[in-house]
């Protein structure tokens, strides 16, 4: 990881990754919409360090420590979020800040920069973004739940139709029951004649529902025509 060591300072200046960038945004997103944020646009004290755990529990292994430091900066384009520029920086030995007018010995820190909360003007783009990504979100859902509805009403109306062949197969299975049972009782048939009789009428519906409406005298002349 590229670094930069600044005049006077024993603190590095690092490349930030675009994981890194994301991640800080998301801190401090949930900074400026928490209890952490002040009236007058600024965070409460004691914020870096809460920033500091914020990280390193959603960067694992996170070297950054102290407070984060804001300044002109455009986060990765990944990310999608205009910053003003951030920075985290190594925490350096802790020393009195120098004396005016005497200069700095060469190695010697110098003293820690403040920080700064997200300008005003950075909470509302990030809040107008959020609200596009939300509306976003829901359109997808939307989308998701029109795309379920159309493919279970496809799959009703294969279950219905389903239903109807197994219903139609039901009642022709029970119709050539009911056809075999009524020719075992027409006297005066061998075992074939029943057998032929019986497969001619299978092949006209028409044929089965004038068997079932003749009368028993009538029958077996019928049923005779059809050998």
């Amino acid at each position: 990881m590229e670094e930069n060591t600044r005049p006077n300072s024993k603190q590095t200046k690092r490349q930030w990754t675009s994981h890194e960038d994301a991640k800080l945004v998301e801190c401090l997103v949930e900074l400026a919409t928490t209890s952490w944020k002040c009236d007058n646009g600024t965070f409460k004290s004691g914020y870096g360090k809460h920033l500091e755990k914020m990280l390193h529990e959603k960067i694992p292994g996170c070297d950054l420590k102290r407070e984060a430091t804001l300044s002109d900066r455009q986060v990765n384009e990944n990310t999608q979020v205009n910053l003003e520029e951030t920075e985290m920086e190594y925490e350096a030995d802790s020393q009195e800040p120098p004396t005016p007018g005497v200069p700095v010995a060469p190695g010697a820190s110098a003293a820690p920069s403040s920080s700064a909360a997200p300008s005003a003007s950075y909470i509302e783009r990030n809040k107008r973004k959020r609200g596009s990504k939300s509306e976003e979100v829901i359109d997808i859902v939307v989308e998701s739940m029109r795309d379920m509805k159309g493919a279970y009403q496809e799959h009703t109306a294969v279950l219905v139709d389903m239903v109807s062949c197994f219903k139609h197969e039901k009642e022709g299975a029970e119709r050539r029951m009911k056809l075999m049972a009524l020719l075992r009782d027409v006297p005066g048939l061998s075992g074939d004649d029943r057998m032929k009789a019986g497969l001619s009428i299978l092949k006209d519906n028409s044929l089965i529902d004038m068997v079932f409406q003749l009368q028993p005298g009538k029958l077996l002349p019928f049923l005779k025509k059809l050998l």
